[in-house]
C-alpha cells in the first residue's frame, strides 16, 4: 500500500519549527509495511494544500495531513480540505460540547474561536484527540481497488502520535502488512560516499524494485540502508542477507555497526573485548572526545581519564610536553601531539594515549597552518602514530569531524 504525507505550516517552511512529525511518520510507515512514496511540506495556504492534495491522491492509496487544525485564523487545513472535496462544514454539537468540557475541567471558559474545531466537512468521520481540543478527521472515497483514504491530525507531536498509534494504524495496517518492509542499515566510517559506491559497484546486480540500497552520507560517516519489500517478493529478505554479506566482503574494514549503533559504542565495546585501556589529551577538541567515549555505558572499564590542555602551560605541566617542542614547532604540530599522547599514556598508565591539537577557527590560522589544521597522535607500547588532518573552516563541525576521525583511528588500532 502506497502512502503520502503532507505537513502543513509556515513555521515548518521558514525553519522556526523542526519538522519532527515527518521523520516519525516516515519511520512508522516503514515499521507498519506502508510504502511512503511522497512527503511534502506546504504553507498555510488553501491553494498550496489543494495542489499537494491533488498530487498525493493521484499516486497514493492513503494520504496523511498534519497541522492546521487549531482554532486561530491561520489554521485553514480543515476548510481547505472541505473546499477541495466541495463538502460544506457542519457543526458537530457533540464535538463542540466535548471541546467546551475540556476547558471547563481546567476552570476556563472556552474561547469562541475554538468552536471552529467542531466544524466537520460533511461525510467525514472525526478521530478523537485524547490530548487536545482539535479532533482528527477521516474520509474514505472511491470503490474497490480505487478506494482512497485521507487522515487529518493536529500538528502537535504528542497529539498526532497518540492518534496514529491508537486510532489510525488499526484502520490502515493489516496484520499481513506489518514487517512487509524490512530494513537494515550498515554503518561505515573512514570512506567517502563516492569511493564507497565505486567499491560496491558489484552489488548493483542484486538490486531491483523489491531490494534497494541507499547511500546516506554524514559527517565522516556513511549509512547504507538496505530495504526489502517482502510483500511483493517473498525471497526479498533472503536476498537482503546476501547483499549484506557481499557488502561485508567488499568493504569489511570500514564497517563499525548496524542500525542504531554509534561509533563510540563500537569503540568502547571493542576496547572492553580486547581488555585495553585508554586516556585522552585534548586541546582543540576541548573534551569532546572524552565526552563521546563516556557517553557509552560501561566505558569506565576502559576510559581511565583525560586532560583538556588548552593552554600551553598545561601541555608542559600536566602532560610533560617539552618547552623546546612548543617553542620550535608550536602547539599545533606533530611533535606536540606526540608529546601529549605519550604524556597522557604515562600519566594514567594506559594501553593507549590519544591526543588532539589544532586550529578550529574561525581565526588563528596562518599560511603554513590554516584553519582546520589538526594533528592527532596515538601512543602505545610500540611507539607513536601521528596523522595530519585538514577538517574545514566551521569551528563546531571541525571539532565533531576530528572526534569522528579519531574514534575511527582508535577502532583501527584495536583491530
Amino acid at each position: 500500500m502506497k502512502a503520502a504525507l503532507i505537513t502543513v505550516g509556515d513555521e515548518l517552511l521558514i525553519g522556526q519549527v523542526v519538522n519532527t512529525n515527518a521523520a516519525w511518520i516516515g519511520n512508522q510507515c516503514t515499521l507498519s509495511g506502508l510504502e511512503l512514496i511522497r512527503s511534502v511540506t506546504v504553507a498555510d495556504s488553501e491553494s498550496s494544500i489543494h495542489t499537494e492534495l491533488d498530487a498525493s491522491l493521484n499516486i497514493a492509496d492513503v494520504v496523511f495531513i498534519t497541522g492546521g487544525l487549531g482554532p486561530t485564523h491561520d489554521d485553514i487545513t480543515r476548510e481547505s480540505v472541505a473546499s477541495f472535496f466541495d463538502r460544506p462544514l457542519v457543526l458537530n454539537s457533540e464535538l463542540l460540547e466535548n471541546i467546551r468540557s475540556r476547558f471547563e475541567k481546567r476552570g476556563e471558559d472556552m474561547p469562541e474561536s475554538n468552536s471552529r474545531q467542531a466544524m466537520v466537512p460533511r461525510g467525514f468521520t472525526t478521530i478523537v484527540n485524547p490530548n487536545g481540543s482539535a479532533p482528527g478527521l477521516y474520509y474514505e472515497f472511491g470503490e474497490d481497488r480505487e478506494t482512497k483514504r485521507l487522515f487529518l491530525t493536529p500538528g502537535v507531536p504528542h497529539e498526532m502520535k497518540a492518534m496514529f498509534l491508537e486510532q489510525i494504524w488499526p484502520l490502515v495496517v493489516s496484520p499481513e502488512m506489518k514487517g512487509s518492509i524490512r530494513t537494515k542499515t550498515i554503518l561505515l566510517t573512514g570512506i567517502g560516499e563516492s569511493s564507497l559506491a565505486r567499491r560496491l559497484s558489484a552489488t548493483e546486480e542484486l538490486l531491483d524494485d523489491n531490494l534497494t540500497l541507499a547511500y546516506l552520507p554524514g559527517l565522516n560517516k556513511v549509512r547504507l540502508r538496505l530495504t526489502a519489500h517482502t510483500f511483493r517478493d517473498q525471497k526479498a529478505t533472503e536476498r537482503m542477507e546476501k547483499l549484506d554479506a557481499l557488502v561485508h566482503d567488499l568493504v569489511p574494514t570500514f564497517i563499525y555497526g548496524y542500525d542504531n549503533d554509534t561509533l563510540e559504542s563500537a569503540v568502547v565495546g571493542r576496547l572492553i573485548e580486547a581488555g585495553k585501556t585508554i586516556a585522552t589529551a585534548e586541546s582543540c577538541t576541548g573534551g569532546l572526545l572524552s565526552n563521546s567515549l563516556t557517553n557509552v555505558a560501561g566505558s569506565s572499564a576502559v576510559m581511565m581519564g583525560g586532560v583538556v590542555s588548552y593552554w600551553n602551560e598545561s601541555k608542559i605541566r600536566d602532560l610533560g610536553v617539552s618547552t623546546e617542542a612548543l617553542q620550535r614547532h608550536g602547539a599545533v604540530s606533530e611533535q606536540t601531539a606526540a608529546g601529549m599522547a605519550q604524556g597522557i599514556r604515562s600519566r594514567f598508565d594506559v594501553d593507549l594515549g590519544v591526543a588532539t591539537t589544532g586550529i578550529m577557527g574561525p581565526g588563528g590560522g596562518s599560511e603554513g597552518k590554516p584553519v582546520g589544521t589538526v594533528w592527532v597522535a596515538l601512543a602505545d607500547a610500540t611507539g607513536v602514530k601521528t596523522r595530519l588532518l585538514a577538517v574545514g573552516e566551521d569551528r563546531i563541525r571541525n571539532k565533531e569531524r576530528t572526534v569522528t576521525i579519531v574514534l575511527d583511528m582508535i577502532r583501527m588500532w584495536i583491530s
